[in-house]
């Protein structure tokens, strides 16, 4: 039986016409993320994986560029900022908080996660936030010299940072706020260690590298 002049004649659209939609729609974007690739191939399957629906591919699109404007950005963007830039629009970018958890988990069958989670994977922020550094060593500067890590803390700018001189005996790193001013409390005047908090975005997990770069490989980390 012919299924497109049967679906035709009740009104209905087949699940093939809507993804050879969705393809037409994504399929530019396949060459760079191959997710959208296994997207379509799990939808011809009658899979909706995450809830990703054919109908609703411009969602995708849009996604998509969001995520090729952070790419080779080097520093974390300012949601509002970039969600006006792409889009004349301050809330969109938040509105594809589910569809850019999809294109950027490890797999389709991947549980979802939080939209903070995911914002700061890809480096999304709300506001610019700064590395935060309590205990021993000193942190370099691009523009500006060293900086001494004083008590309790200091905060910095995680693109200002490329390099840190000092040998703590271990060096530990906390994502949660209150839990790294507990530690900065309990280890900052312990100066045989290093604790380093921030979100873990793109900018700050490339500052933490410079910091873990000039560490001896022995401490432990």
């Amino acid at each position: 039986m012919e299924l497109d002049p049967l679906a035709v004649s009740l009104g209905v659209t087949t699940q093939a016409t809507k993804v050879s939609g969705a393809r037409r729609v994504l399929q530019h974007h396949a060459a760079i993320h191959a997710c959208v690739g296994e997207l379509l191939e799990a939808s011809e399957l009658l899979r909706t994986p995450h809830g990703f629906e054919p109908a609703r591919a411009d969602e995708f699109e849009d996604a998509l560029r969001v995520l090729d404007a952070l790419h080779g950005a080097g520093e974390d963007q300012i949601v509002r900022v970039l969600s006006v830039r792409l889009f004349h629009d301050s809330k969109r970018i938040k509105a594809l908080a589910r569809q850019l958890d999809v294109l950027t988990s490890e797999s389709l069958e991947a549980p979802s996660r939080e939209r903070a989670e995911v914002f700061a994977e890809i480096g999304l922020v709300k506001e610019p936030l700064p590395m935060l550094f309590a205990g021993h060593g000193e942190i370099t500067l691009e523009r500006g010299g060293g900086v001494r890590i004083a008590k309790p803390y200091v905060g910095l700018a995680s693109n200002a940072i490329c390099a840190y001189v000092g040998d703590p005996r271990w060096v530990l790193s906390v994502e949660n706020l209150t839990t790294f001013h507990h530690a900065a409390k309990a280890f900052g005047g312990d100066h045989a260690g290093l604790v380093v908090g921030g979100m873990p975005s793109p900018s700050s997990r490339q500052a933490y590298q410079c910091v873990l770069d000039r560490v001896d490989p022995s401490v432990p980390i």
